[in-house]
């Protein structure tokens, strides 16, 4: 019995990496309608940051926009990305839902081929259970390893796992103000160095 256990265990740890949640419902926000900064803030004219996110479900988009609405920036659609001059920003947030331990594909290329800013920061979204939070380390990593010396924070909470049904309700309101406490750390720390 408690072999039959263990296998079970690690059967489903083993389809949790391997498939992770790529059987999620998709939610593609429309590219004509990126998060827009209502008016520049004299710290976003300072900064000049912008927040760059993948989501599948819908759980990255919601932190990715409060992020940016804290630093009074655009969030944008990693689709959408080609539509601005990334040279122009001081600070690039990027985040991502965490797939099997890594960022998304997209992401992943982004962060191939994107010339990183003066600074940057990196933050995910993750649903997994027991082994979340793992998982959610090891893509901040990858994700800071191809930004260089150039991140200066991370951040990562729950977000609702379409398949498993975890954390439901998340992001919610305490990740929310996380995610605004995690962006005024980045506005501070990018401001002491500008």
């Amino acid at each position: 019995m408690k072999k039959l256990s263990l296998y079970t265990l690690i059967i489903l740890v083993a389809s949790l990496l391997i498939f992770g949640c790529t059987g999620a419902k998709t939610v593609t926000p429309k590219p004509e309608q990126p998060a827009k900064a209502e008016s520049v803030s004299p710290i976003a004219e300072t900064l000049r940051p912008i927040v760059i996110y993948d989501s599948w479900s819908g759980n990255t988009k919601k932190i990715a926009e409060v992020i940016a609405h804290e630093l009074g920036c655009d969030a944008v659609f990693i689709d959408d990305i080609d539509k601005y001059d990334l040279r122009s920003y001081n600070l690039i947030i990027i985040g991502s839902p965490v797939h099997t331990g890594m960022p998304t594909k997209k992401i992943k290329q982004f962060l191939s081929q994107v010339q990183p800013a003066k600074y940057s920061a990196v933050f995910v979204t993750y649903g997994a259970p027991g082994f979340g939070p793992l998982t959610a380390k090891i893509c901040l990593d990858c994700m800071e390893k191809k930004l260089g010396d150039t991140s200066i924070g991370r951040f990562k909470c729950h977000g609702f796992h379409h398949i498993m049904k975890t954390y439901p309700d998340h992001p919610n309101t305490d990740d929310a103000k996380e995610a605004i406490a995690f962006a005024s750390d980045l506005a501070k720390k990018c401001l002491e160095r500008l």
